[in-house]
């Protein structure tokens, strides 16, 4: 909680010595702050005091409406009148000052009304910020930004505010381009792909290494003839090729995803440093990438998240 805000709620729970002090050290490091001034001539007593804190006000702000209300008030209050006019603009005073006294005057509650208007405008913009990462989270895991929108604005947060704070954070202003079809997928290092992308590719090489080892066993002659191998490891014509075909593919694939997390390809050389080739394993399968554009490319979470919208 700032310092004005710890003020405010002094002057509100009667604290206005408490609240004086820290009006008056908020004021003595930024004198043009103008709620600072606004407050200030709820807490002193002294009506000359308050007069001189509405005329800051003013003075930074002409056109602050509570400010104005609140020294129409308090002049009316202690009998004061306008200057001396001068002779040629006498009929000209005589006037606005009748329109003036037409208008009544707002109270001082009604000023405090629109401070705390005010201020719990200003708690919900403070939350909002502090909810920036939750969203930033939310976005790194493929949520759509129509969905998050809607979700926190029925939360009660302003529209317009949660819509720039998503618009900021997704990086919408451009069309994201990552068109990854599957030759660029396979036979590509450059680009980012997500863990599920990645999980996917490993998935598809189980079963057709299945595949493969079940056509080698049947074409070997089943357990009878596995055990006329010589060799010590079983090694059939299909398993060699399907791993001769997809040793550059896999090597794309674990590139693209250290990309994601805005690594060099090179990483991949600690694979064959003991220990740390586990958490080589560890970075490619299982840590979230990067949110937003890196070195190596566009969000292809964020790139996802628009095709869904776009198809919606």
């Amino acid at each position: 909680m700032s310092n004005l805000q710890r003020a405010i709620n002094a002057i509100k729970e009667g604290k206005k010595t408490e609240g004086k002090t820290l009006l008056a050290e908020i004021l003595h490091t930024d004198p043009n702050n103008e709620r600072a001034w606004l407050w200030m001539s709820a807490a002193v007593k002294n009506p000359d005091n308050k007069e001189e804190c509405l005329e800051r006000v003013l003075k930074l702000n002409p056109d602050n409406q509570p400010a104005q209300r609140s020294l129409a008030s308090l002049r009316k209050k202690r009998g004061k009148t306008p200057a001396k006019p001068s002779s040629k603009s006498t009929s000209s005073s005589t006037s606005t000052a009748t329109s003036s006294e037409k208008n009544r005057a707002p109270t001082q509650e009604e000023i405090e009304h629109q401070q705390k208007l005010d201020e719990e405008r200003q708690k919900k913009e403070e939350e909002l910020l502090k909810l920036s990462k939750l969203i930033s989270y939310e976005l790194g895991e493929g949520a759509s930004s129509r969905v998050l929108t809607a979700k926190y604005i029925k939360k009660g947060f302003p529209k317009e505010s949660v819509e720039n704070l998503i618009y900021e954070l997704d990086g919408k202003l451009k069309p994201v381009k990552n068109d990854m079809s599957l030759s660029n997928l396979l036979f590509s290092t450059k680009g980012r792909i997500t863990r599920t992308t990645y999980w996917l590719f490993n998935l598809a090489y189980f079963i057709l290494s299945l595949i493969a080892v079940s056509v080698d066993f049947m074409l070997l002659g089943g357990l009878e003839g596995l055990a006329q191998q010589t060799q010590p490891f079983f090694f059939g014509i299909f398993s060699g090729i399907l791993g001769l075909a997809a040793f550059f593919p896999s090597l794309a694939i674990q590139i693209k995803r250290l990309h994601d997390r805005d690594r060099s390809g090179w990483f991949l050389l600690l694979y064959f440093v003991p220990l740390l080739n586990f958490w080589v394993g560890i970075e490619i399968g299982f840590l979230p990438g990067t949110i937003g554009q890196n070195q190596y490319g566009p969000d292809p979470r964020q790139h996802n998240r628009q095709k869904e919208e776009i198809e919606y």
